[in-house]
Parts: structure tokens; C-alpha cells; sequence
């Protein structure tokens, strides 16, 4: 194709449409002949990503690590939602408030050498790029109605302290139903190829994750087969599988500051600390409500 052209696309209805970066679920029924109600029913069951667009309001974003938040910024013109308000939603609930997933903050090193042997454990190599990363962090988000005041915790507090119903003085939240919801074309493709796969490994993984899927896969269907426990009693039962035939476990370790365990692929190694598992254990939970 020439340098410059758009690359374009039949429809579902014969036509030919300019293929873009992403596509209102209203207009699916024209061009992918899925509803938007097949949409949210797909996305509520992780089997494709939806998004919001950010444009109608005030995206507030804050850093979070450990208990710590620090107010930061965020130029997004669209956020992927959890598939548990979609969920909601689905199920008739219209006041439901989307739920944007956060943003995996890392830390990245170009070797180990200069890295405490106490904090080698938490870093998980990436064999495609060979770069170490460890998460340090997350970056949350809120949504806030544009040219409204939004109390500090300093003013709610003194208003409850004199009898107020804080809901009195606060903006009324931002709704799943006020927000235009989309889904992104490289997504679409990848769906529609496969539209009956359940995709059960799709457990909101971050982009750093994307060369990991068969640990998540395979500590997902383990957590399953061992009860669905909850993180830390998964770590200790993982200790059962260390060096075993094909399982992917090399060592558990569970001090008090410092529990995780090693693991090896065909396509990948690393470490993951408790607190990685947990959020995973999160994740499976999601799926199999």
C-alpha cells in the first residue's frame, strides 16, 4: 500500500468504512453487526477490552504507593474499564460508576549489579527487550464533572463535624451511562478472528505482562484446581510444586517482608512478589464470579 493511505475495510453490512484507532460500541451494529449490548456482555466477561473516552471530563490521577497517594497528572483520551462494572452495568444496574484500571508504575535497570541482593527478588526480567523491571506502584484515576468544586477531605470532615450530609456538598458522581464507551480496532481484529474463544488467560494483565501469559495461565488454572485460596495461603501451597515435572515453580520464599516465589517458562523467567499475586488472585476472583 502506498505511503500515506488509510487502510480501509468491508462492513458487516457490504460497505466500506476508514478503518480507526477505536469505534463507539454504538456504531458496532453497523459496521461489525454486534450490538452494543453484545459488547458490554463480551467485556464484562473479559473477553474484550472496553474503554472510555475522557474528553466530557475532569480526569484526576494519583500516584499510589503502598498507603501514600500523591496527586499527579495524565494527558489520556481514553482509560480501559474493569470488567466488573461492565458487569454491573450488564446487569441493569444504571448507576453504576465506571471503574478505570490503573496504570502498572515500574522500575526499570539495565542489570542487576547495583541492586541490593535483599531487592533482586522482585525484579522480573523481560526476555524480549532484556530489560529488568519491578513494579513500584500504581497511578489510580477519578473522574470529576468539569466547573464543579470538589471538597478536600479537610472541608467534608467540618461538615460532618457540624451535623452536614456530605453528599450534600459533593458533586453528584460521574455515571457508565453518561460516558461514551469504545472498543479499540487492533482489539476488534484479534475478537472477531476468534469470537467464540473465552480467552479465560485475558485477566487484566498489564502491557509488561504480555510476554508472561503462560505463568498467569498456568497459576490461574492452579489456583483453581487448589480451591481458589486466598493470596498469601496460594503462596504457601505453591511450595508444593517447587521443582516438580511440569510445573514452572523453582523456589517459594515467605518472610514476612520479602514472600514471593521464582518461576521458569519455556518462553520466559522471573520473580513475583506476594503483592503481585495478589492483585493476579484479584483478577481471578473477577473471572470466575
Amino acid at each position: 500500500m502506498p505511503v500515506g493511505l488509510v487502510p480501509i475495510r468491508a462492513n458487516a453490512l457490504g460497505g466500506v468504512v476508514i478503518k480507526r484507532e477505536y469505534y463507539s460500541l454504538k456504531d458496532s451494529v453497523g459496521i461489525f453487526g454486534l450490538s452494543e449490548g453484545d459488547l458490554i456482555h463480551f467485556g464484562a466477561r473479559s473477553r474484550i477490552p472496553i474503554y472510555i473516552l475522557l474528553a466530557n471530563w475532569r480526569v484526576r490521577c494519583f500516584i499510589r504507593m503502598g498507603k501514600e497517594h500523591y496527586e499527579s497528572s495524565d494527558s489520556s483520551i481514553y482509560k480501559k474499564l474493569l470488567p466488573r462494572c461492565l458487569l454491573k452495568y450488564e446487569a441493569g444496574d444504571l448507576n453504576v460508576e465506571p471503574s478505570i484500571e490503573p496504570d502498572e508504575l515500574l522500575l526499570t535497570v539495565n542489570g542487576l549489579e547495583n541492586v541490593d541482593d535483599r531487592e533482586k527478588a522482585f525484579y522480573d526480567l523481560d526476555k524480549s527487550t532484556g530489560i529488568w523491571s519491578r513494579s513500584v506502584g500504581d497511578k489510580v484515576f477519578s473522574l470529576d464533572r468539569p466547573g464543579y468544586h470538589y471538597p478536600h477531605y479537610e472541608e467534608l470532615a467540618d461538615y460532618q463535624r457540624r451535623g452536614g450530609n456530605v453528599d450534600d456538598i459533593y458533586p453528584s458522581p460521574v455515571l457508565l451511562s453518561e460516558c461514551v464507551m469504545v472498543v479499540m480496532s487492533a482489539d476488534m481484529d484479534k475478537f472477531l478472528k476468534n469470537p467464540h474463544d473465552v480467552q479465560k488467560n485475558n485477566i487484566e494483565i498489564s502491557s509488561r505482562d504480555k510476554f508472561r501469559r503462560d505463568i498467569d495461565k498456568w497459576l490461574y488454572e492452579t489456583w483453581i484446581s487448589q480451591g481458589k485460596p486466598g493470596s498469601s495461603s496460594y503462596l504457601q501451597m505453591l511450595k508444593k510444586y517447587r521443582r516438580q515435572p511440569d510445573s514452572p515453580i523453582i523456589d517459594v520464599w515467605t518472610e514476612v517482608k520479602g514472600s514471593g516465589f521464582s518461576w521458569e517458562t519455556k518462553n520466559s523467567s522471573g520473580s513475583m512478589a506476594l503483592r503481585t499475586l495478589n492483585n493476579k488472585v484479584t483478577s481471578f476472583k473477577i473471572l470466575t464470579r
